[in-house]
């Protein structure tokens, strides 16, 4: 038995039917900012049913750890400006 759907193919196109494929979703997480607007994002969409409570979770766990390489990086940025500024 076989766990492979049956697809339909286009004749003309030779392109597979009914099959849509999504976009990339890129989100702009360079600040502390925009990383608070998507996870704010990701709680609204679990409230409302769009993801479920576990992919929040984990969506949310991959924010919480770009805000703090990013949190870090500014904080490298703003050293290395007093450093130079003392020399």
């Amino acid at each position: 038995m076989s766990n492979i759907d049956a697809v339909t193919i286009d004749n003309a196109t030779g392109q597979i039917e009914g099959i849509s494929t999504p976009g990339r979703y890129r989100a702009k997480l360079d600040t502390a900012k925009n990383i608070r607007k998507e996870m704010a994002k990701t709680y609204r969409q679990c409230r409302s049913g769009v993801i479920d409570a576990q992919t929040a979770a984990k969506l949310t766990w991959c924010l919480s750890a770009i805000a703090t390489v990013v949190r870090s990086s500014d904080i490298e940025l703003r050293l290395d400006a007093l450093e130079k500024a003392g020399d």
